[in-house]
């Protein structure tokens, strides 16, 4: 209970690194939440997919095409885009946390001589900022989650949208090829046609989402329960690589560059 008390008053005596600290940490929760929420929605709009080819199967007298090829390739090449997105997300949020515990923990070098001289150790020390840290961090989760809650429609729609024009994306450098069997031919020759993807109408055929099928009301709560999930599972995550980074950055200084300084 100390601990947190001195960790409070810390965060606001030193309100300007709080405040640099709670926006780094909100920006990159956005960031991580957006990314998660595209590959959920890219994966709920692969299935919503399959399902309109097994219907497309079912209802045409086409007797061959590489249109399922294509969808699996398409969602591989999105999902594959996302995991890029995530890995460049992970090093650049741990680099700048690492200069923040880097620099924040030699900005406060007099506070922590002052630690130390009451006999805390370095892992002491270390444990109080890390402290100052994870309360800030919850402020920003809950913060964030209120925000995306009461915009929740906005920001899953938004999601959706850009889902849908990452994929056109994709398909347009791509073509489907038909053989199509003929209804005047009697002896049902196929004849090959090559459609551009690019003239394919998303709310008829294939292209994620339309919001008719995707925000329709008895998704609404799934789509919440959904969002805070996502929000949590990120904000766990973020802490964890966010004490990792500035963890390496504070013992860097206290390890190498504190002793310098004293010696």
């Amino acid at each position: 209970m100390n601990l947190i008390k001195q960790s409070y008053r810390a965060i606001k005596y030193h309100k300007r690194n709080t405040l640099l600290f709670f926006v780094f940490f909100s920006v990159f929760l956005i960031l991580f939440v957006v990314n998660s929420q595209l590959i959920l929605t890219q994966r709920a709009s692969n299935q919503l997919i399959q399902d309109k080819w097994d219907s497309f199967k079912a209802i045409t007298s086409f007797s061959s095409t590489n249109l399922h090829e294509e969808i699996i390739k398409n969602n591989h090449n999105i999902l594959s885009l996302y995991n890029h997105y995530f890995i460049l997300l992970i090093t650049f949020s741990f680099g700048i946390f690492f200069l923040y515990g880097l620099v924040t923990t030699t900005l406060r070098r007099q506070e922590i001589s002052y630690m130390k001289n009451l006999g805390l150790k370095k892992l002491q020390v270390v444990k109080h900022l890390y402290t100052e840290l994870i309360l800030i961090s919850v402020v920003s989760f809950l913060a964030i989650t209120f925000v995306l809650c009461v915009a929740q429609n906005l920001f899953i729609q938004t999601t959706a949208q850009i889902n849908h024009q990452v994929a056109t994306r994709e398909l347009s450098d791509q073509k489907i090829i038909f053989n199509q069997i003929s209804q005047d031919d009697a002896s049902l020759v196929p004849t090959t046609k090559e459609i551009d993807k690019k003239i394919i109408n998303s709310s008829q055929l294939f292209l994620p989402f339309n919001e008719r099928s995707i925000f329709s009301n008895n998704h609404q709560t799934d789509n919440i329960e959904r969002l805070t999930s996502n929000i949590s599972r990120n904000f766990l995550f973020l802490i964890v690589l966010c004490g990792i980074a500035t963890l390496s950055g504070s013992l860097l200084y206290l390890s190498f560059l504190y002793k310098r300084k004293v010696s």
